[in-house]
């Protein structure tokens, strides 16, 4: 047998039993492992290498290859100089955390310790072994320039003698059903120890090769030589690094023919293209414990790939949602932190009103994902939240990629609005009012627009997000003009969930800018008026079409967007009566 072949042998058995503890493949919270992992595939050779082995990789290298899920959240595999080196990243995430590094990372440390003990039962001195432990808290301002070990030592001892002695007492109670001989190994015999393992979970596990195998010297190996512990960055920030890195030394993938506007920085399409290569590769396995190792090259010839066809920007879209999804939960927490520390609420309440809106999101995401794989669904989204006049349908279908991907990330402060609208009345209408959500139910997509139809909407609904006050007249002459188009046998929307375009808030029953009321129906608003110019002495003369051709428009103050966690004026949205004015919603 190849040297090559007993270490992948060797892998495979260090894998060994670790399957349930691998990651779903629908779960998009687990993300941040695949960019940890693509950031490791670019720095692995300069000073920022996250394993700090700069002044290894100066020798004879081979191939860097990875694999996500592999022993922990990903294995990283290099030989220099003919000796072998695997590297074990085990990830913890929590970007609301503010417990310490010793509480938060206590099961992360045993578990990579079980690890390492482990590597001893398979004589795994073939190779070099270093267990990495990655975190990222809001509490940990250090720099990673403390040194942990000593504190790591002393907390590994107090779990391993915790473990030592729960085996012990329940060896010691005569009730005991457990048999000894399964749990108490008389000789240190690396195949016996490793065949005790087959039947125990993973607590069992740790437990058994802790009261077997551990001793000092393995612990201290284990902390002095073998253990890296890290804090990362947050992952908005990581994402950012990963773009600035593609774009300053990988710019050349993307042909001049494929250049993105102005607007749009290079590194956006690169990273979306990289991690889309990176995740596919991993979801494309046919079973959780089979081997998919991949490495830099691979990525890049797939993006370089991309310069002698069109990118199907249909396969990135999903990417670009949940890059946007995870700063708008990032957005929300931030919100919800303020109103905690404004003592508004406790911070228990905080983190559950926080954990609500997780299961929210992951559900707009779970919904936003399928509907969105469409272009005519992206089409008919972005011309019924854009803040400017539209391209027409035919003109969005016919654009090519890039120009496809420049108005998504042209749309994103947009779209992020919307979606923050939308998981607002989800909250209030799933955890204030307790009833169920069906956002199937909720939008119908025309061919033009996404009306909004709630359960208890009885007529035809458009849901926009919010804008800056100083150009609100000016875009709603724009959104007029977009939806006059939309096919009359649907009928135009009749309500907008919208802004206040006066200066009176509340229930639109005012004369707006270049758009005036019809007469003797307050707060109505025509369609089919002439938006360019309208004669002050004859406002009859510009109403073109029937009286039924009209629109209303609701201010949406009473939604509070300023503060995801308030919810004591929204029911007066879907009321018969504003609040603000008094006006009576004639619908």
């Amino acid at each position: 047998m190849t040297e090559s072949k007993i270490l992948i042998d060797t892998l495979d058995m260090l894998d060994e039993f670790e399957k349930n503890r691998k990651a779903d493949y629908s779960i998009w919270g687990y993300l941040y492992q695949f960019d940890l992992m693509f950031y490791d595939m670019l720095t692995d050779k300069d000073k920022s290498d996250l394993f700090n082995d700069y002044n290894k990789l100066s020798g004879k290298l081979d191939i860097i290859t990875y694999e996500a899920e592999m022993i922990e959240d990903y294995c990283k595999e290099f030989t220099i100089n003919d000796q072998k080196h695997v590297r074990l990243a085990q990830i913890k995430y929590n970007a609301r955390s503010k417990t310490n590094f010793y509480k938060e990372n206590k099961d992360a440390l045993k578990t990579l310790y079980y690890i390492y003990l482990k590597a001893k039962i398979l004589d795994c001195e073939s190779f070099d072994l270093k267990c990495s432990l990655f975190y990222f808290n809001q509490n940990e301002k250090n720099n990673n320039s403390n040194d942990y070990s000593d504190k790591i030592r002393e907390e590994l001892e107090t779990i391993i003698n915790s473990e030592v002695k729960k085996l012990d007492d329940e060896l010691n109670n005569k009730d005991s059903k457990i048999e000894p001989n399964e749990w108490v190994s008389t000789t240190i015999d690396n195949e016996i120890l490793y065949n005790q393992l087959t039947s125990k979970d993973l607590s069992g596990r740790i437990q058994y090769l802790f009261y077997n195998l551990s001793n000092k010297e393995y612990l201290n190996d284990f902390i002095d030589n073998t253990l890296i512990t890290k804090k990362v960055p947050e992952r908005q920030d990581l994402i950012a690094m990963i773009k600035q890195k593609l774009e300053e030394e990988y710019s050349y993938l993307r042909s001049n023919d494929y250049s993105l506007s102005e607007e749009i920085n290079k590194g956006d399409l690169l990273y979306s293209l990289g991690i889309n290569f990176i995740i596919n590769e991993w979801q494309s396995k046919k079973e959780k414990n089979e081997r998919k190792p991949i490495n830099l090259q691979q990525v890049l010839e797939y993006i370089h790939s991309m310069n002698s066809r069109d990118v199907l920007i249909d396969d990135i879209v999903e990417k670009i949602l949940v890059e946007y999804f995870d700063e708008l939960i990032y957005i929300i927490e931030s919100d919800i932190y303020k109103d905690i520390y404004d003592d508004k609420f406790e911070e228990q309440q905080g983190n559950e009103i926080i954990d609500n809106f997780e299961i929210l999101l992951h559900e707009l995401l779970e919904f936003l994902r399928r509907i969105l794989k469409e272009r005519t669904a992206r089409y008919s989204l972005f011309n019924t939240i854009s803040n400017n006049r539209f391209k027409t349908r035919e003109e969005y279908l016919q654009m090519s990629v890039i120009e496809e991907y420049a108005i998504i990330n042209q749309m994103k402060d947009l779209f992020m609005d919307f979606c923050r609208r939308i998981l607002k009345i989800m909250y209030w209408e799933k955890y204030i009012q307790n009833k169920s959500i069906d956002l199937d139910e909720w939008f119908r997509i025309d061919e033009e627009l996404w009306i909004f139809k709630k359960k208890d909407l009885k007529i035809k609904t458009v849901l926009l997000p919010n804008v800056s006050d100083d150009r609100v007249k000016d875009i709603c002459r724009d959104i007029v003009y977009r939806m006059r188009k939309v096919d009359n046998k649907y009928s135009k929307p009749r309500l907008w969930y919208f802004k206040s375009i006066n200066e009176n808030k509340g229930y639109s029953d005012r004369i707006l800018y270049d758009l005036r009321e019809i007469q003797g129906r307050g707060g109505m608003m025509h369609y089919t008026l002439n938006i360019t110019k309208i004669a002050d002495d004859n406002i009859r003369n510009n109403i073109v079409g029937n009286n039924d051709d009209y629109f209303y428009i609701e201010c949406m103050d009473c939604l509070k967007m300023n503060s995801m966690s308030n919810y004591e004026s929204i029911e007066h949205i879907f009321s018969e009566r504003c609040v603000k004015c008094g006006i009576r919603k004639s619908r």
